[in-house]
Formats: structure tokens, sequence, C-alpha cells
């Protein structure tokens, strides 16, 4: 399975869509996952395009985008699991945090796109 992984989209309403590039990297892929501050809801249409879409709720997200966008995901492939969050949480002890790290955990918090190979 091929995931592509991209976040902080940051598209505003005067550029509209993504980078041309962002359709030849994700070419191909199985399922798009975006790690929030996406903004525009039609960004996700736009990714849609090219494969089904998982969003996690970024911190500059706007509430619209409510039924779109969830503040985490945790996706299990062939008992390999997978969190799908947009801001690493503060709040977890160093106990909890090791149980986590047991787990794959995509966290980004700068613009990036990528394909992850499953």
């Amino acid at each position: 399975m091929r995931i592509g992984l991209i976040s902080d989209t940051h598209i505003l309403h005067e550029t509209k869509s993504l980078p041309p590039e962002v359709r030849e990297v994700f070419k191909g892929v199985d399922l798009i996952l975006h790690a929030g501050d996406i903004y525009l809801s039609s960004v996700l249409d736009e990714l849609e395009e090219t494969a089904p879409v998982l969003a996690a709720r970024g911190d500059d997200d706007s509430p619209s985008m409510n039924g779109r966008v969830k503040e985490k995901h945790i996706l299990n492939f062939e008992g390999f699991s997978l969190w799908l969050i947009h801001i690493f949480p503060y709040y977890f002890s160093s106990h909890s945090l090791l149980s986590i790290l047991h787990s794959s955990y995509f966290y980004v918090h700068l613009a990036q796109c990528r394909v992850l190979y499953l």
C-alpha cells in the first residue's frame, strides 16, 4: 500500500489550489493522510481527486471543517499502527509517551509531502 503524507498546506483564498507537484508526488497512492493546517476544504476536494483522504485538525483549521477532519486518526495496517494528528500533545506523561512510541506516529508541523510504502 502506498500512502501519501502531507501537512500544513496553508492554502489561502488567494491561492485556492495545491501546487501541481503535489499531484505528481501522489500519483498512484492508495490513501492520502493530511496532518492539518488545511485552511480550505477545497484542498481536501482536490486531494480526493487523486485518492481517498483522511485529515487531522490543525491548530489553524476552521470549525467549518467539522465532519471532514478529526482531532486524530489511529489506523491499523496488518498489525502496524499509525497515528495521524497535527501537534504532538504536550500533556502526555513519559509513561504514556512510551506506549505511544510502540506504534508509528505521523506528526508534522512543517509543510511536507511524502509517500510511505506499507
